[in-house]
């Protein structure tokens, strides 16, 4: 399993790097980790609000997110570098769960002001943050990590979904209202019938297209496709011989401008939702080893 998660570092209040983990097999290339620390050191003495939440810094591809933890007798930072292109809220998730492993750590391993992590100590602490990081592995990360294999992917699902979800809505509603679409197309219930199957349509298409695009814009756009594909598709194959030109033209306007609208809504919504739940593969293969 690729872990997404790059290094974790541990760096003392005067930037002096304690210890690192390399969790993954993805290359951070970094030459002087001694200069690196450093460096994450003066940065964060700069940031006027490190202190009780995590910061995050982009560069060059790559993000930095850290976190001050304040001891008794010492306080240090843990910084969890990622790629660049995961969601800052996914990646305070990350950090915030290793820091409640490390803290413990390394606030038993410090000694007249001096922080020394033994090598069982240091194991332990690596395969916790290891569990911790595969726990924020996207299922199927390749293809739900941004981009043109998101959008397929969403909309895949979608139109499955679509299947699905239609074929159950309009054939269990009307028998919970006491309906029959060829009978009683006037009847008040006949509008109910009609009404909530589409809506829960869009919208449980929209959740499944935005769940499986694993991100915001993705999911928009495979919840809007996945919708219009298969209702373009009813226009030409039913609704034209069923309901005449003008009238299968009107419900199709209807459909693609408003209930595919809101399914792409939805499929931003719960693109959003899992994209801030899960980090993502690099987009740059010339990151991995």
């Amino acid at each position: 399993m690729l872990i997404l998660l790059y290094r974790i570092m541990i760096i003392d209040s005067s930037g002096v790097l304690i210890d690192n983990y390399n969790i993954s097999k993805l290359d951070i290339r970094v030459k002087d980790e001694t200069l690196f620390g450093s460096l994450i050191g003066a940065l964060i003495q700069f940031s006027e609000e490190i202190f009780a939440r995590p910061q995050r810094l982009d560069l060059d591809g790559y993000a930095m997110s850290f976190y001050k933890i304040g001891t008794k007798d010492e306080s240090f930072y843990v910084v969890a570098l990622t790629d660049s292109d995961d969601n800052s809220n996914a990646t305070k998730k990350l950090v915030m769960d290793i820091v409640k492993v490390i803290k413990n750590y390394v606030a038993s391993s410090i000694s007249d002001e001096v922080i020394f992590i033994r090598d069982d100590l240091r194991n332990e602490i690596k395969k916790q943050v290891m569990n911790i990081a595969k726990k924020y592995n996207r299922i199927l990360a390749s293809y739900r990590s941004g981009g043109l294999k998101s959008i397929l992917t969403g909309t895949v699902t979608g139109i499955i979904a679509y299947v699905i979800v239609s074929t159950l809505a309009f054939s269990l509603i009307p028998r919970i209202l006491r309906f029959g679409f060829e009978t009683e197309t006037n009847s008040f219930a006949a509008l109910v019938g009609i009404v909530v199957p589409v809506f829960l349509v869009g919208s449980l298409v929209g959740i499944a297209s935005g769940i499986a695009a694993g991100k915001p814009h993705e999911g928009a756009i495979s919840g809007w496709l996945s919708y219009s594909v298969n209702t373009i598709i009813l226009y030409f194959t039913i609704w034209i011989g069923s309901w005449g030109f003008i009238s299968a033209l009107t419900v199709l306007a209807f459909n693609l401008i408003g209930i595919a609208t809101l399914s792409s809504t939805f499929g931003y919504i719960l693109g959003l939702w899992e994209d801030e739940r899960k980090l993502s593969v690099p987009k740059n293969e010339h990151k991995l080893q």
